[in-house]
């Protein structure tokens, strides 16, 4: 199943949709999730979770306003739903400017892959501000993992990635 951008089609659709974005919401990804992570220990398959911040976004958002912000929203859900892009995917926004994506049948290594080139990648506000984006990877690495667990080891290696960006 495809989890792409968010298309207009029935409220139910719309309910599962950042309007802002168009990825899916932080409710949908959290069902999916617990699902593949089902699947997962069924299977014996790892599942990797990424968690992402968007440097300094609030020092954007006061200089250039909101407007800016939200560009630069838009712009990483473009760049997220680039970089993760296999079907069974899925890129979410996890709330202000924070974004979360699942990738089903994802080892560390491969994850790490994915985060590596998200940590790299840059984005320009409207009046040329580079903004960076913060990446940590996460993998289900036993049975009885839970998402609360994967989504907190993510947050700490973000957080670890955030450190050397700030000193900069």
């Amino acid at each position: 199943m495809r989890y792409g951008p968010c298309k207009v089609v029935e409220w139910r659709e719309q309910a599962s949709c950042d309007a802002l974005t168009g990825l899916r919401n932080r409710t949908l990804f959290c069902e999916v999730a617990r699902h593949e992570l089902a699947m997962a220990a069924r299977n014996a398959s790892p599942v990797a979770v990424l968690l992402i911040d968007i440097n300094d976004f609030k020092q954007i958002n006061d200089a250039e306003g909101h407007q800016a912000g939200d560009h630069v929203l838009r712009d990483t859900a473009k760049i997220l739903t680039h970089i993760c892009r296999r079907e069974v995917d899925l890129v979410a926004r996890w709330g202000g400017d924070e974004f979360v994506v699942l990738l089903p049948q994802t080892d560390l290594p491969k994850a790490r892959e994915l985060a590596q080139r998200i940590n790299t990648a840059e984005i320009m506000s409207p009046k040329g501000r580079r903004v960076t984006l913060s990446c940590g990877a996460s993998v289900k690495h036993m049975k009885n993992v839970s998402l609360e667990c994967l989504i907190d080891e993510a947050d700490r290696e973000m957080y670890a990635q955030k450190r050397p960006k700030q000193k900069a």
